[in-house]
């Protein structure tokens, strides 16, 4: 009898269990990241967010510990000193259509760097061969996504746990469930959980929302109904560009003076990076003096810092020559040329507020700055070169490669004077060799130490100037489980297992 009444206790708690999680298991999802739009056609318009629900890659990165988790690849072997890596697929993975995964889907994926040196070979229908030029590591940095080999028209099915249902610009983009997804939970459940997942293209009411900035002084009001999510520094950062071009259609005295390193050690110093923090980001920013992420394996703390410094800002001045000899509040140099400059921005609010503060600093030193709003900066940046400072924005990513072109003096993003032929300044080749130096090693340890070396470099000469990098913030309601946002890989890496 007492087994019995247990046996009933254990049904009753273990079906009861069961339904709460149904009630609380959601059907659908939708997010906000932000306005943009997307060609179905051109998987490049995508950003990560629709790559996590649609496309799976070989394995995915832990960038700390950097090291490689499978995904679509269950296990690999490397030969000839990390030259030669062969990948077995898993053999239970199928595409939104039902169609089988396999090796022929990665060499199509592959196709495309074969101008590169990058070959895929078909060994068997799970096992692919790739050969790379040279080891540069991380080449994962490098890899395509994984596209099935059958389809070509558009980019609406992958091995993903969802696909594109329907796009509506301007406004939607809806995600139904992969039936034939091959992860299931531990309790050998078919996963994804969700049947529908909507990125919505308006800031309306949403399930999550990466948090705007005109939206970050709201933040506090939203925690009765949300769990609030900081992942730190973005990619992204404020920078004050510099212009040292030789062939620069600007004054030659100005020019002198921002090809002068101690000049742009002033400037940097002259800049209250922790009052732009406060007063722009409402305190939900950081200061970045460093291209190199934080979340990098590449990254060092060991670089020369610019804190906020008027004193020493005027010292430095001072020692180029530069003194207020007419007595107006503004600085002269030894021919009386006035120190005024014009900074350009594009039309951002944020980027504006900035510049005001800048603008405010650099008074106080004797300096006048004039801010001008251009529709399109590329112009003076790529075109005429026309220009004295610009004040903007830059994504630097976590691989050091994709800054390959603001490194390399032959850079079109060798921003203070691009495409060189060859380095105009000797700490300009100093750093084309250690980049160069980074791009071609096979031993970590000796990577590392060529990008600590660059970082230090960098900060030292300071060929422009990085001030502040904003915080990524999701918000999710809090009936939202499994929510992991990640800043390498998104708010949806782990779509699977929301519920």
């Amino acid at each position: 009898m007492k087994r019995a009444v247990v046996l009933v206790v254990f049904l009753f708690l273990f079906l009861n269990n069961s339904f709460s999680f149904l009630e609380n298991n959601r059907q659908s999802l939708s997010i906000y990241i932000g306005f943009f739009n997307i060609d179905t056609k051109n998987l490049y318009s995508y950003p990560k967010e629709v790559i996590n629900l649609l496309y799976e890659p070989l394995f995915t990165v832990n960038q700390k510990e950097n090291k490689l988790i499978p995904v679509l690849a269950e296990s690999w072997r490397i030969y000839e000193k990390g030259k030669v890596w062969f990948f077995k697929l898993r053999n239970n993975v199928k595409w939104a259509d039902g169609k089988d995964f396999s090796a022929d889907d990665v060499v199509y994926s592959f196709a495309d760097l074969k101008e590169k040196g990058i070959i895929a070979e078909k060994v068997s229908n799970y096992v692919v061969k790739i050969i790379f030029p040279d080891f540069t590591y991380p080449f994962y940095g490098r890899l395509p996504l994984i596209l099935p080999a059958h389809i070509k028209s558009e980019y609406r099915i992958g091995t993903g746990p969802f696909y594109m249902k329907e796009y509506i610009p301007n406004k939607e983009i809806s995600f139904e469930k992969n039936i034939y997804y091959w992860r299931k939970d531990k309790a050998n459940n078919q996963l994804p959980y969700l049947d529908r997942i909507t990125i919505s293209l308006e800031n309306r009411d949403v399930d999550i929302k990466k948090i705007e900035e005109k939206d970050l002084k709201n933040i506090s009001s939203y925690e009765r109904d949300y769990n609030i999510y900081n992942l730190g520094l973005d990619f992204l950062s404020d920078v004050l560009l510099i212009n040292q071009n030789p062939y620069a259609p600007i004054p030659k005295y100005k020019l002198k003076l921002f090809q002068n390193v101690n000049f742009r050690r002033a400037l940097s110093h002259a800049i209250n990076r922790e009052k732009i923090i406060e007063k722009v980001y409402w305190g939900y920013a950081g200061i970045r003096e460093n291209p190199i992420h934080p979340l990098s394996c590449f990254y060092t703390k060991n670089i020369f810092e610019f804190n906020y410094n008027l004193d020493l800002a005027r010292n430095l001045l001072e020692s180029l020559g530069l003194r207020d000899r007419d007595k107006d509040g503004y600085l002269e140099d030894l021919s009386g040329n006035k120190l005024e400059f014009e900074v350009l921005v594009n039309h951002n609010e944020i980027v504006r507020k900035i510049a005001e503060i800048i603008k405010d600093d650099f008074e106080k030193l004797g300096i006048k700055l004039t801010i001008s709003d251009k529709n399109n900066i590329n112009i003076y940046l790529y075109q005429t070169f026309n220009w004295e400072l610009i004040l903007t924005r830059y994504d630097w990513g976590i691989y050091p490669e994709e800054n390959s072109n603001v490194f390399l003096s032959k850079g079109d993003k060798h921003f203070w004077f691009p495409y060189q032929r060859r380095p105009y300044f000797d700490w300009e080749k100093e750093l084309d060799i250690l980049f160069n130096n980074y791009l071609v090693g096979s031993n970590l340890t000796t990577k590392k130490i060529n990008m600590y070396k660059l970082q230090r470099l960098w900060s030292n000469k300071v060929p422009l100037i990085t001030i502040t990098s904003p915080y990524v913030i999701y918000m999710a309601k809090k009936d939202i489980n499994n929510f992991k946002p990640d800043l390498f890989l998104g708010p949806l890496w782990n779509s699977y297992e929301l519920f």
